[in-house]
């Protein structure tokens, strides 16, 4: 039986750019330093292992239609501390017993960060 989402992996077009995104600026945990041909490196967010793996440049967009959800505790506190990092995080919406943002890293992949209601 599924338990939940242990990892993923996530193709990125600049590794150092995109480890700066979820490093310092979403504040996600390096676990396994860049290494590798092609390069990748292995960050933690919660229980979530995400995978950055060096890619070469794909025809349009590399991250069309893909979405996560992480759940936070104390959103606005979130918000605001990675919107003071530089990051672009859209405003926080209210829907169905949940408040939300999405922010959008280097190669288009979209994070929703979710807190639930009550």
């Amino acid at each position: 039986m599924i338990q939940g989402l242990g990892s993923i992996r996530l193709e990125v077009g600049e590794l150092d750019r995109s480890l700066q995104f979820y490093l310092d600026g979403l504040r996600f945990e390096l676990v396994v330093p860049p290494n590798g041909v092609p390069r990748r490196a292995e960050l933690r967010a919660g229980t979530l292992s995400v995978l950055l793996a060096e890619a070469p440049p794909t025809r349009g967009r590399r991250a069309v239609g893909v979405g996560f959800r992480i759940d936070v505790l104390a959103l606005d506190a979130y918000h605001d501390a990675i919107v003071a990092r530089g990051i672009d995080a859209g405003p926080e919406s209210d829907e169905s017993g949940t408040r939300q943002f999405a922010v959008r890293d280097p190669d288009g992949y979209v994070w929703f960060f979710r807190e639930v209601l009550g």
